[in-house]
């Protein structure tokens, strides 16, 4: 069978109209000869206010006519405009598919050189840098490159890593100015096409203390008494000298200890027992080490 017909007094074309299958039930009277109550639709949301909006934006509005003898005041339903994204631009970077303008960065990334920093000539300066936001990119996404903007020239290692490194240089003895440096970190990443740059300042001054550490401090009762040390500065470039002092109840006399290079220093001595208040060393540039109490114990080896 087909064709149309029209029903409701023409309201409804028979045919075109697909309705849900559903059935409401409406409380009837109990007793015989009882008037049936009114058949309430406004009770029904969805008929008297209409629907929507749905996952498309679609909005359906009151049943029209609606079965009352009034109609009842619908609400407003506003059918939903979805937002468009533009991602920001990447300063500098061209479009692959155009070649021109900017390629949308990933938001938040951005290169940091690290904070800057203090030393003095002959230390090893380092250069630790990172991308900002970066822990949702690919793996080995991301390239990275060191480069010297001011200061007297030095030599970079591993200036194509995250981080880098360099030997401040030495400086006139009696020189008092602070030499500064900067350095520019490039960080690309290659799946979103875009590229940072941050600087670093490092400032590098004559009078500032260098830092010594000691190693080991032995002793041992064997030979009238033995005594050794192992002590390093940060000063590396072989600038820097050492001395040790024992402390005996008074301050001994400050005697020089051995190069070793790469500011490592050593000092050993027989006939000598362990001072009573422990050793003090001092670099030639003023930094200080002390101890009163030993690394290890050195024994003499048994021989049957």
């Amino acid at each position: 069978m087909g064709g149309t017909k029209a029903t409701n007094g023409g309201q409804i074309t028979a045919g075109q109209y697909v309705a849900p299958v559903t059935e409401w039930i409406f409380p009837e009277p109990g007793v015989p000869g009882h008037q049936p109550g009114k058949l309430d639709f406004t009770t029904f949301g969805w008929l008297r206010d209409g629907l929507g909006p749905d996952s498309a934006g679609n909005v359906w509005g009151q049943l029209d006519p609606f079965p009352d003898s009034t109609t009842p005041s619908a609400k407003t339903c506003t059918a939903i405009t979805t937002p468009t994204y533009s991602a920001p631009a990447a300063s500098g970077t061209t479009d692959p598919g155009t070649g021109t303008g900017t390629t949308p960065a990933l938001s938040g990334f951005a290169a940091n050189a690290g904070p800057d920093v203090n030393t003095r000539p002959g230390v090893v300066v380092k250069l630790s840098g990172k991308a900002d936001n970066s822990s949702t990119l690919p793996a080995n996404d991301l390239t990275y490159s060191w480069t010297q903007v001011s200061g007297p020239t030095v030599t970079l290692t591993g200036g194509a890593s995250a981080t880098a490194s360099f030997t401040a240089p030495a400086q006139p003895s009696g020189a008092t100015a602070v030499v500064k440096y900067s350095f520019a970190l490039t960080v690309k990443s290659a799946s979103e096409a875009t590229n940072s740059t941050d600087t670093v300042d490092v400032s590098s001054d004559p009078t500032a203390l260098d830092t010594v550490v000691i190693d080991s401090y032995t002793t041992t009762t064997q030979n009238g008494g033995t005594v050794a040390v192992t002590a390093h500065t940060n000063v590396v470039d072989g600038t820097a000298k050492m001395t040790i002092q024992l402390v005996n109840g008074a301050t001994g006399t400050a005697i020089a200890m051995a190069d070793a290079g790469g500011g490592k220093f050593t000092y050993n001595v027989r006939s000598t027992k362990k001072p009573t208040g422990g050793i003090i060393l001092t670099s030639s540039f003023k930094g200080k080490a002390t101890s009163t109490t030993t690394t290890t114990k050195r024994r003499r080896s048994l021989r049957s």
